[in-house]
């Protein structure tokens, strides 16, 4: 399995533009109720330019994904059609990230403050979810969310927030986040049961991120899981196969919910595995399972193959979430208006793979 795949894209109606300097005010404290959203998207501030202001839907992307993935599949054709051949050599490689830098555009800027109480108004970015939607349609891909992760919103806004100082997610900010898959407590591959769960939807194939504001710096680190595996005595990768383990849904995932006895590798059919981990919230069921997820974490101390993309404004970023770790340092915000900011959304081979909340919402899984 390969590694990352880091490209920036500097040609010139590309050059990069950078936010200007000085400090932001900060936005409102968290603990303000959400209110309910129109169903129409209010276009406010400066706004893009008028070929890209004409591509944004009217309507608010958790409504209408599929219309916000073809409007941003035409506007990186338009702006950005080097990306899309960086996009096209990722999906015939086997490199597990792709890094595409140099996309901010001027009529991305200026960017709004940072989401401090926890969730952005798409108004505030919308060529920000043009990019994000139009690469998931260009590879062949669908966005969903989670019912039971902000809601169903179908975009997160991956910030600091004001009240979540020791939380393990990509909201809080004090702690460390351990090497993760995301969502490893469900089902992979095809959705079938395991364990407690057998009603969930599978994991997120692919994590996409855009990034709003970049400082502090704090890289997006990762390792390609084959690699670490290969590190694994044979008796430790028969134990990690077997349904021995125990995995708590993460913070963000409102509730916690245990899914129990469950594999952390399974066969891709290819020789290779597919793979699931929490390190913060997993736990072996056996004694050979304690054992091989303590010799798991070991490998992962210092691992082959180890990737930390500093993060730029503009830049988009692909990780498949299925043959790959990653983790984020702890870091301290700012609180001045312009701390990192990235915006991710989850991306599957198909609407269908999953278990849709309610008829007319196939995006929002269960």
């Amino acid at each position: 399995m390969g590694g990352a795949c880091s490209l920036p894209l500097l040609p010139p109606r590309l050059a990069a533009h950078r936010p200007p300097g000085g400090p932001r005010s900060s936005a409102t404290a968290a603990g303000r109720p959400r209110s309910a959203a129109p169903a129409r998207l209010p276009r406010r501030g400066p706004g893009p330019d008028g070929r890209a202001a004409a591509l944004i839907p009217p309507v608010r992307p958790d409504r209408a994904p599929a219309l916000w993935e073809h409007a941003g599949a035409r506007y990186l054709a338009s702006h950005a059609p080097e990306a899309l051949r960086a996009l096209a050599a990722f999906r015939r490689g086997d490199a597990v990230s792709l890094h595409l830098g140099g996309l901010a555009l001027a009529q991305d800027l200026p960017a709004p403050p940072t989401p401090y109480q926890g969730q952005s108004r798409p108004e505030q970015i919308p060529l920000t979810l043009l990019k994000l939607f139009g690469l998931v349609r260009h590879m062949g891909a669908r966005v969903i969310a989670y019912a039971n992760e902000d809601g169903g919103r179908i975009y997160r806004d991956v910030a600091a927030r004001q009240d979540a100082q020791d939380e393990f997610s990509s909201q809080g900010w004090a702690q460390r986040l351990p090497w993760h898959t995301d969502c490893a407590y469900r089902p992979l591959s095809d959705g079938a049961p395991h364990g407690r769960f057998a009603d969930g939807s599978p994991a997120p194939r692919w994590l996409v991120f855009c990034v709003v504001h970049d400082e502090p710096a704090v890289p997006l680190t990762l390792v390609p899981a084959r690699g670490v595996l290969a590190r694994l005595a044979p008796s430790h990768l028969q134990a990690l196969m077997q349904p021995e383990f125990d995995i708590a849904s993460p913070h963000s995932f409102g509730p916690q919910q245990l899914s129990q006895a469950l594999p952390l590798l399974l066969p891709d059919g290819r020789g290779g595995h597919l793979v699931r981990l929490n390190e913060q919230g997993c736990a072996g069921r056996t004694g050979r399972a304690r054992d091989a997820l303590a010799a798991l974490s070991e490998a992962l101390q210092d691992p082959p193959g180890l990737q930390r993309i500093a993060l730029r404004a503009g830049d988009l970023i692909v990780l498949d979430n299925w043959r790959a770790f990653h983790m984020r340092s702890a870091y301290t915000p700012r609180w001045q208006g312009r701390d990192r900011w990235l915006v991710r959304v989850y991306a599957v081979p198909h609407e269908l793979h999953g278990l849709p909340l309610r008829k007319g919402m196939e995006r929002i899984w269960r």
